[in-house]
């Protein structure tokens, strides 16, 4: 893997940059989550399954700390005339029914998924190609993984095995089984379509 290097670079890159819009996101979105005037719900600019999602007004501020995939308080409506909520959501919306909207806004908004929208942005997201991406890794004498690694150009996506069912994962969201798709983008009914955001995550499930 001599790209290795270059993959690593990337992610610090990412992280740098990150860092400081994710901490500045935090008063941010306090300050605003409290403006009624700040928020507007429209239909969702990067999904057309309809969904209705709540937005900050502000162009600048949604472009970055917006959430056109799942809202800016992670309950995005079915349709603008419907007040359900998609249902893969729907754990979400019961475990913060008690919630004030301006606690479940910052909670989604500023702590869980700080600068959402960046993965529209050139670099900071990754527009999924599967027949451009490449795969490295290393399995165990039971078939199992103790590494993958997936990169399409120079950016890559990395998981380390802790068992079968979890596992460290960083870079860029680039799935095992996105090898196996044939069209030259992802299905449109697969959350990462439309931009492919970074993760950073010690325990993630290896479904994802």
């Amino acid at each position: 893997m001599k790209r290795l290097p270059i993959f690593i670079l990337v992610w610090m890159l990412y992280i740098l940059s990150t860092i400081p819009l994710t901490l500045f996101g935090v008063p941010l979105i306090a300050v605003l989550a409290a403006i009624p005037n700040a928020i507007n719900k429209r239909p969702s600019a990067h999904y057309k399954d309809g969904r209705v999602v709540k937005v900050w007004r502000s162009r600048l501020v949604n472009s970055i700390w917006g959430n056109d995939e799942d809202g800016i308080d992670g309950l995005p409506l079915i349709n603008m005339t419907s007040t359900v909520v998609q249902s893969r959501q729907l754990a979400w919306n019961l475990e913060t029914a008690n919630w004030g909207k301006w606690r479940r806004i910052f909670v989604w908004s500023a702590l869980r998924n700080s600068t959402a929208n960046l993965r529209y942005w050139l670099f900071f997201g990754l527009l999924i190609e599967p027949p451009r991406i490449e795969t490295w890794e290393r399995k165990r004498k039971d078939g199992s993984r103790v590494w993958w690694l997936g990169a399409q150009g120079y950016q890559a996506g990395l998981r380390w095995y802790y068992s079968k069912a979890n596992c460290f994962w960083m870079g860029w969201k680039i799935l095992p089984n996105d090898v196996f798709i044939k069209s030259r983008l992802l299905p449109e009914e697969d959350g990462r379509a439309p931009g492919a955001g970074f993760a950073f995550q010690l325990f993630a499930g290896t479904e994802q």
